[in-house]
């Protein structure tokens, strides 16, 4: 945060990082990408990495994708995408795939 960089590349900020401590984590993150402001008036940009999704319940990410053997499947809404694969799991995703 000291750099104040424009623009921030997390892979897996929420790996290792217990329940109690990742709302630390993430409210950090929106800090850092001034998601506190207008969109139109943050200057910082950021791309999250996550395989389990667990810091998309702190962070206010705008757009989501999924990627699968370097294919981007979907993409949309990243709480509506997170859910959809808590409870259906990636199943959806690899259909797309195969299509």
């Amino acid at each position: 945060m000291a750099q104040s960089p424009d623009l921030v590349l997390l892979d897996e900020p929420d790996s290792g990082v217990d329940l109690v401590n990742i709302g630390l984590v993430g409210n950090t993150v929106n800090e850092l990408l001034e998601k506190d402001k207008k969109t139109v008036h943050r200057t910082k940009s950021g791309l999250i990495i996550t395989h389990f999704g667990n810091i998309l319940d702190y962070v206010k990410a705008d757009k989501a994708y999924v990627m699968m053997k370097g294919t981007v499947l979907c993409q949309g809404n990243p709480t509506e995408l997170l859910e959809d694969i808590r409870h259906r799991g990636y199943g959806e995703c690899l259909a797309c795939l195969n299509k």
